[in-house]
């Protein structure tokens, strides 16, 4: 019997970024070039990138391990490989038994077959034969809580419908490796919580969870072990209490500034269908590291669309030191019609933060892309930023401390209620 779940030994992955031109050359600029000079500008058109660098770690039977750092420290890549995606580029791994792995919303689904149809199909994707998949069925669909809707096709399904029954048949067909990738922040809380009781069920039933989330409670509530990545290289690996903090030390010892936020953009995956092109943090109109809570910020975003997406969203999160979010704002957040199909182009939008919201503290700001179908992958620009208290507001209220993380500027009515007593009463 083997002692060990998954194992990975010296895993490097290499992609070759290309800065061409999209438009291709015209026969003549090519005929009445030098060829030294052709071979030349190819050369520089295109640079190795390593995703990951003789990574290695094993996993034992029945483990949760969580896979933490920044985007484009090669979280997704490790899981990709695991789940023969991709194939490495250097390295070998190996799996004892069957995996079953969600890494996008509705992974292995086709969105013109009915939630039944693709429970099946999903299911023969995970190995599994149809009869036990047909015995699974009753369970999978009560998780899910979409009865009314198996015989819909899933392109009708909301958001929230999709995710349910993607997660259900991934941790119902009984895989001995589960792995999850940051899906779980499209459902509500109470699916949330749901879906981290069924992945402890699973931990306890001796199958391993391997798990990649930005919310730090979910990943201490759920593993008992944290590997910490940066740049596709392990820099820790113990207690996930030591890997959350070790993660969040690095998080609030990185000199915030806007060229290491110009970094992270640029080490985003380019093959999505839409692509943040740029983040800025400003006050006053400058650019900034340290934010005053006592004026306006505003974050800039730039974004590619590649082809048309519907119900796209620039989303923008607030979050606490443990990765738990605090508010979130979409560009689009008008409830009284569908959400629109954006074409493609280039876009700019603008996101102004109210002045006196934060209280002073180190806040992690976030800004994502999503569709109807949930969160686009690997689109997520994180930074640490700290919130300094202005002086300002303690002159123009000097009675009034900033207790909590947001102020809540909300309007209070206080009346005074006309007691009408019997006259007998009256003295």
């Amino acid at each position: 019997m083997v002692d060990f779940a998954v194992r990975a030994e010296g895993l490097g992955k290499r992609y070759r970024i290309s800065s061409a031109p999209r438009h291709t050359p015209a026969l003549r600029d090519i005929l009445g070039a030098p060829l030294a000079s052709l071979r030349e500008r190819m050369a520089a058109r295109s640079r190795d990138f390593w995703a990951l660098r003789d990574l290695s770690f094993t996993v034992r039977p029945g483990e949760a391990v969580a896979f933490l750092g920044h985007n484009g420290s090669g979280k997704s890549t490790t899981l990709k490989i695991l789940s023969r995606i991709v194939t490495p580029t250097t390295g070998w791994i190996e799996i004892a038994g069957r995996l079953g792995c969600l890494l996008e919303v509705g992974t292995g689904f086709h969105p013109d077959l009915t939630g039944r149809e693709n429970v099946f199909l999903n299911g023969a994707i995970l190995g599994m034969g149809r009869r036990e998949v047909k015995r699974k069925l009753d369970e999978i669909v009560a998780f899910a809580e979409c009865e009314a809707f198996l015989e819909v096709p899933v392109k009708r399904y909301s958001s929230g419908m999709y995710t349910r029954l993607a997660f259900a048949v991934a941790a119902h067909l009984n895989p001995d490796v589960l792995v999850i990738d940051e899906v779980l922040a499209v459902g509500d809380a109470a699916f949330q919580k749901k879906c981290l009781e069924k992945m402890n069920d699973v931990s306890r039933q001796g199958r391993t969870v391997l798990f990649v989330s930005h919310n730090m409670a979910a990943v201490e509530a759920l593993c008992g072990r944290g590997i910490l990545l940066d740049r596709g290289r392990v820099l820790f690996d113990g207690p996930v209490r030591e890997a959350v903090g070790a993660h969040l030390a690095r998080l609030d010892g990185d000199a915030f500034s806007p060229d290491r936020l110009d970094e992270r953009v640029a080490a985003l995956p380019q093959d999505c269908e839409a692509v943040i092109r740029s983040v800025a943090l400003r006050q006053d109109g400058r650019s900034v590291g340290t934010i005053s809570n006592g004026r306006e910020l505003e974050v800039l975003i730039e974004v590619e669309v590649k082809r048309p997406l519907d119900g796209f969203r620039i989303v923008f999160d607030v979050c606490d030191a443990q990765g738990g979010l605090i508010a979130r704002s979409n560009h689009d957040e008008k409830a009284d019609r569908a959400p629109d199909v954006i074409r493609p182009g280039h876009y700019q939008a603008r996101f102004t933060l109210p002045a006196a919201f934060l209280g002073p503290a180190t806040y992690g700001f976030a800004v994502a892309l999503a569709t109807a179908r949930g969160w686009l992958h690997g689109q997520r620009v994180e930074a640490a930023v700290p919130v300094v208290n202005d002086c300002a507001i303690n002159r123009m209220q000097p009675r009034r401390r900033f207790e909590g993380k947001v102020l809540i500027n909300g309007d209070w009515v206080l009346e005074a209620e006309r007691q009408n007593l019997p006259r007998a009463a009256v003295r």
